[in-house]
């Protein structure tokens, strides 16, 4: 599957059973219906609250369907996403997953799930040095 930001050919990470589609070059992030939810171990609540056919069309494809997606606030002041309409996936940009689930969950539930994601993809940081 190809990044729907730069085209890059992304690497298959797994997370607890979850396949995360990563992206080397730009640190962005696939993940398939029902993952984050995975993620999330199983809290729906807030996902339900997702608009997956609103949103403002942006300028990324789907990595599955090819649709446009679309750009959406998360539920809780999370951040903003890419969603396919289809309810392919949602895309994240490098530190949105992070964001997500510290948006979603209590610290103490997010911190294991931020801290190997952290370890996973680096950090937003590190990524700015790297394109530098």
């Amino acid at each position: 599957m190809h990044c729907p930001d730069c085209k890059t050919s992304m690497l298959i990470l797994e997370y607890k059973d979850i396949e995360l589609d990563f992206c080397p070059t730009c640190k962005g992030c696939w993940l398939d219906e029902g993952e984050l939810e995975q993620m999330l171990a199983g809290r729906t609540a807030a996902m339900q609250q997702l608009d997956w056919t609103g949103g403002v069309k942006g300028r990324r494809r789907c990595p599955r369907c090819l649709k446009p997606m679309h750009v959406v606030p998360m539920p809780n002041d999370g951040p903003e996403v890419d969603v396919c309409p289809a309810a392919c996936g949602i895309w994240f940009d490098q530190g949105e997953l992070r964001a997500a689930i510290r948006s979603q969950l209590a610290d103490a539930q997010a911190s294991p799930i931020v801290e190997t994601l952290r370890e996973m993809f680096g950090t937003e940081e590190e990524g700015e040095r790297n394109t530098k």
